[in-house]
């Protein structure tokens, strides 16, 4: 900014900024009002700072929130795309998933428009609301925020072309300890073996995933954000002992839901095979290659329904069942 310029009150690029940041601690800190004041913050971002006409982010917003800045820097659009890349990280359900990945992509069109008619390397820094090109020197912090973003697409988008098998997990019985309806993160504990069996499978196949079904969302004994730290819990858990998950699938609906967003039987509902299909989609799985471990017969319905080798795990210790396969 120019020091003859006057800010805005509310910049939308930063409200993205604080949320990627925000959405990144919360859960390395297991903050719940951290993922909530994140979420909000993609909420006024994207609704009031976003143009109608074009869908850049603006410059910036007054009090109340109207525009009070209608030109457009590079920068903000790179926020815009991570912020948009941890809502698809928090997301539970298919839906909202597929949402903030759309939001990513309409985020990375926004980014283009900054790099189009220029020569290769080079970008636009700064546009007036009609879309002129404002010339005048780019500071370096813009390479910072384009590299931030195109590392963090790859990071959470970048994809194997090969086919190759993997591994599908329960979570509530297989991972940890099934106390019914696992919602808090302090209660967690992770089952006998379950180390040792990633490890012995990690030989045999290339992913390991988290396919689990998430009806206490829906029937409202805790919410999407207690999912999300359980699963953060669980994620460094595993990272502590060398191990970990490639990503997970989890279905929060329950067709006697009071609240209509999750009112309904979903394919992805175990023992439909639609949170694996899902996966398999997303990351070229070979599921005829691949395996599922589960503790309940709805986890084998859907390994079946998939065409992956289902693995009933009861009373015997995980590691054993796998090791005399």
């Amino acid at each position: 900014m120019k020091c003859d310029e006057q800010a805005s009150p509310v910049e939308p690029g930063h409200q993205f900024e604080w949320a990627w940041l925000l959405g990144r601690w919360a859960l390395l800190t297991f903050r719940k009002d951290a993922l909530a004041a994140a979420r909000r913050l993609v909420e006024i971002g994207e609704t009031y700072g976003v143009s109608a006409a074009n869908h850049l982010v603006i410059n910036g917003l007054d009090h109340d929130l109207k525009p009070y800045d209608r030109g457009f820097r590079l920068w903000p659009q790179t926020e815009r795309i991570k912020a948009w890349i941890m809502m698809a990280e928090l997301a539970v359900g298919k839906h909202d998933r597929n949402n903030a990945l759309q939001k990513v992509a309409d985020a990375s069109t926004g980014l283009r428009a900054f790099m189009s008619d220029v020569p290769a390397g080079l970008w636009r820094d700064r546009m007036m609301p009609d879309g002129t090109t404002i010339e005048e020197p780019a500071p370096a912090s813009s390479l910072y925020h384009i590299t931030c973003a195109i590392e963090e697409m790859h990071r959470y988008l970048a994809r194997s072309e090969e086919c190759k098998p993997a591994l599908f997990l329960d979570r509530d019985g297989v991972i940890i300890e099934d106390t019914g309806y696992v919602g808090d993160f302090r209660k967690i504990k992770l089952l006998d073996h379950i180390i040792e069996t990633i490890l012995y499978y990690r030989e045999k196949v290339s992913y390991v995933f988290v396919v689990t079904n998430q009806s206490g969302i829906g029937r409202r004994y805790y919410d999407e954000d207690d999912y999300n730290l359980v699963r953060a819990k669980i994620n460094a858990l595993l990272k502590q002992a060398g191990v970990s998950v490639d990503d997970e699938r989890a279905c929060p609906y329950y067709e006697h839901s009071s609240n209509p967003l999750y009112r309904r039987d979903h394919d992805w509902r175990k023992p439909n095979p639609g949170m694996i299909f899902d996966l398999a989609s997303e990351w070229n799985v070979k599921l005829d290659e691949s395996y599922l471990i589960g503790d309940k017969q709805t986890d084998i319905e859907a390994a079946n329904a998939a065409g992956v080798e289902a693995i009933l795990l009861e009373s015997q210790h995980l590691f054993e069942i796998s090791n005399r396969r």
